[in-house]
């Protein structure tokens, strides 16, 4: 799964958000509600290679001491 094609399933669903948590598959936030996608689980190593993807070595070491993030990203002709 590539994260680009996971931004844009989620807004066109209606999303607002995109929750990634191993264990778990990823899931949306559509309306107020958690939606599971119909992706597999995430393991931690594929969890941490979707969001490495996007941060900035800052947004890395925040992560990294804190174990969650929430940020923003502008995905090149969607928004």
């Amino acid at each position: 799964m590539e994260i680009d094609t996971l931004i844009r399933k989620a807004m066109a669903q209606g999303a607002s958000d995109i929750h990634l948590v191993a264990g778990l598959p990823p899931t949306f936030r559509i309306a107020g509600e958690i939606i599971a996608t119909d992706e597999e689980p995430l393991t931690g190593d594929s969890a941490r290679e979707l969001i490495y993807r996007l941060l900035s070595d800052d947004h890395r070491r925040h992560f990294e001491r804190d174990l969650q993030l929430c940020f923003s990203s502008v995905l090149e002709d969607a928004g």
